[in-house]
């Protein structure tokens, strides 16, 4: 189990408590305040030497932005052992389904997991609301799977390679010694860093091609007025090495990613949810906003017709002049 200080444990107890009674994560401004108020901390000296992936700001410190706790800070909250130990069950379930599943030889892999089955798997009743709220909040947290559907309505699990280190977990503690944590990088500094765009999308689809080129139109609208200002799509990464770590680095030295969620493509999703983690401005591109994951469909989003590239450029540029705007400004 992780260890934490005592000031860490106050933080993380701010935001459990809200957890267990909504299922939901705390705003900012309320965990902020309540730290100052009731304990006497600041959040920012709390929060700069937590350990890696245990209590995050997605979105940044707005006020708008929540505070997640993700699985190792939550087990050290005695009273959510229940509601951990059924997000276990149910990744050890995926896990199992994710090794009997082969794709077909020429067809995209894709297995997906019921609702159904997924609550089943974690003897959750589907009208425990409370505790079906905090099975997807878990799981949206620790991002080893992708959502389809909402909690509204029928909803099911994309299962894809995530799930691999997680096989045959039997406890918490080892579920924590598996997860995955950021590899340190020592990003570029400010003074040498030009401002730069990443480019995350499905490779495979035909239109593809025609998409990229309208986003680079649009990252070239926009270097007319932005000096220095670089792109590059995630495929042109092509450093020696592995290449989920390259990535994982060009996003942490990104000013700004642009996303484009369509299908939602399990890599594209999982590169998302580590921009998001990491507090990057991101623009989200779809061809059908009501195909979204539940969890991104409050984020801003272009709808775009592939047929009509030119509207949607035109709304893009505006979305990269604003982000880049957020990035300087820390955002």
């Amino acid at each position: 189990m992780v260890s934490f200080e005592e000031r860490h444990l106050r933080l993380i107890e701010i935001v459990a408590e809200v957890f267990a009674a909504s299922g939901r994560w705390p705003k900012y401004a309320y965990v902020e305040a309540v730290l100052d108020h009731k304990h006497g901390l600041n959040y920012d000296d709390v929060i700069v030497d937590l350990p890696a992936r245990t209590v995050w700001s997605p979105s940044g410190v707005g006020p708008q932005s929540e505070v997640i706790a993700g699985v190792p800070a939550l087990a050290a909250i005695p009273a959510l052992a229940d509601d951990l130990q059924r997000f276990l069950a149910v990744v050890a379930m995926l896990a199992a389904r994710e090794l009997e599943y082969t794709p077909a030889v020429d067809a995209p892999r894709e297995l997906s997991v019921s609702g159904a089955d997924v609550l089943a798997a974690g003897g959750i009743d589907a009208g425990d609301r409370l505790a079906v709220t905090k099975l997807h909040a878990l799981i949206d947290a620790e991002f080893i799977v992708s959502f389809s559907g909402g909690i509204e309505a029928e909803w099911s699990l994309a299962v894809d390679r995530r799930v691999r280190p997680f096989r045959g977990v039997q406890s918490i503690d080892e579920y924590c010694a598996r997860r995955w944590t950021p590899p340190t990088y020592q990003p570029a500094a400010a003074a040498e860093l030009a401002p730069s765009i990443l480019i995350v999308m499905p490779f495979e689809h035909e239109w593809s091609n025609n998409v990229h080129d309208m986003i680079e139109l649009a990252c070239g609208e926009v270097a007319a007025t932005v000096a220095d200002l670089r792109w590059q799509r995630a495929d042109g990464i092509s450093e020696p090495g592995r290449i989920t770590d390259q990535i994982v680095n060009a996003i942490l030295n990104a000013a700004l990613i642009v996303a484009d969620v369509t299908g939602y493509n399990p890599n594209v999703m999982f590169e998302l949810g580590f921009a998001d983690a990491a507090g990057k401005p991101i623009v989200v591109l779809n061809q059908n906003l009501d195909e979204n994951p539940f969890d991104i469909k409050d984020w801003r989003a272009i709808v775009y017709d592939p047929a009509r590239l030119a509207d949607a450029r035109t709304e893009l540029v505006s979305f990269i002049r604003g982000g880049l705007v957020a990035a300087r400004r820390g955002a």
